[in-house]
């Protein structure tokens, strides 16, 4: 029998000259793919946008009101510039980074590469893969601006994310290792939010309780993705429903101190 593989794919962001005017080679889109002994995609695991006025996912991530929040935040007025779209109700023109999980494959069709970052036997993958979904949780429940680049933080988008699973994974990649540029992969946003310290439960779950979360988190009807077929949310936005009962609750996984 082959081993469980959690797999590092990178989609071109497709850009054109941009690309190589500013970067010298092609951006991408980064995300983790989990993989059975067989070769079949589990799960997909990403970082992308939600518009919350338009209630739909993967929008709005290169609207003017993304490209503003970049300027601001480069002038190092990121945090007065949220609080005034906040109190005169404006936010909900301003896309959001939000964490999806799938049930079996979503956009593995369009990567241009692939790399494998971890393989086991199952209870160790799905153990980290759990892990990162647990992050995944909090991500959403921060209400985070979407940034899709930055001078100064390089950018608060997916691949700062994806660098966010990986870390709760207790996998070490640098951007030098991908193929294309990663923009925003160098944004460590566990270093400055506590709330997204290191995780580190390997053999903490049983066989049967990382069955019951794996269901929770890929076949959940009130998660974003399971929402978000075709594009469009049905109701609301956060994945606040009742989760199983051995499933973390996120206040208490920020009371947890920051792993550097």
């Amino acid at each position: 029998m082959g081993n469980w593989q959690i797999v590092l794919a990178e989609q071109n962001m497709n850009l054109g000259r941009w690309d190589q005017l500013i970067f010298g080679r092609d951006t991408c889109h980064s995300y983790l793919v989990l993989k059975d002994p067989e070769g079949e995609v589990v799960s997909e695991m990403h970082g992308t946008t939600w518009h919350p006025k338009k209630n739909r996912l993967n929008h709005g991530g290169g609207s003017l009101q993304a490209a503003a929040k970049s300027i601001f935040s480069s002038l190092n007025l990121s945090k007065p510039f949220e609080a005034v779209a906040r109190r005169f109700d404006n936010a909900t023109t301003f896309p959001r980074l939000k964490s999806v999980v799938t049930k079996g494959p979503w956009a593995i069709d369009n990567a241009q590469h692939q790399q494998v970052v971890m393989e086991g036997d199952k209870h160790d993958i799905l153990t980290e893969w759990i892990d990162a979904c647990r992050i995944g949780d909090i991500i959403n429940d921060m209400d985070l601006f979407y940034i899709p680049l930055c001078t100064r933080t390089i950018g608060q988008n997916c691949n700062a994310v994806t660098h966010t699973f990986l870390h709760a994974m207790d996998i070490d990649i640098t951007r030098d290792q991908f193929n294309m540029a990663a923009v925003g992969y160098n944004n460590k946003l566990y270093k400055n939010m506590p709330e997204l310290a290191e995780f580190d439960t390997k053999g903490d779950y049983t066989p049967e309780e990382l069955s019951d979360l794996f269901e929770y988190y890929t076949e959940n009807p009130d998660g974003l993705f399971m929402k978000s077929l075709g594009g469009y949310l049905e109701a609301v936005p956060e994945q606040d429903n009742i989760k199983p009962e051995n499933a973390p609750d996120p206040e208490q996984d920020r009371d947890v101190s920051p792993v550097i």
